[in-house]
């Protein structure tokens, strides 16, 4: 996967453009979609968060906060995060399904487990640092 195939799939769950995406401003709404492309970004490809960051023109450390940034809203259960997180997983899967054949594409079948994986992976991470 790569990851204009993502920023696209970010972009249209979401309904912010590229460019919007790509851009300075700090808007709530262009923060969690910028942190729903790192996280979808880091978990489908193995890039690096410095590439992954110059992609959409911003650095690693931007990457990591908006990772952290976005497990926190999703163990908090914010709505606003869970579903634009959900869309966004569904589009990417409508894509990837366009790309491969019907035995190699992604599906999220079950959002809930889906999303307790994440918090999973955010608890092991955060007692990994302490």
């Amino acid at each position: 996967m790569d990851l204009d195939t993502i920023l696209k799939a970010v972009s249209e769950s979401v309904k912010i453009s590229i460019d919007a995406i790509r851009g300075k401003s700090r808007k709530r709404e262009l923060v969690i979609a910028r942190d729903i492309f790192f996280d979808l970004a880091k978990d489908n490809t193995s890039l690096s968060y410095e590439v992954i960051g110059d992609f959409v023109n911003r650095d690693h450390s931007s990457v990591t906060d908006g990772t952290y940034r976005l497990l926190r809203d999703l163990e908090n259960d914010n709505n606003n995060a869970n579903k634009l997180l959900k869309d966004s997983n569904q589009r990417l899967a409508e894509i990837n399904s366009l790309l491969l054949s019907d035995t190699d594409s992604l599906e999220i079948k079950d959002y809930n487990i889906f999303k307790l994986l994440k918090i999973q992976k955010h608890e092991l991470w955060k007692g990994f640092i302490q």
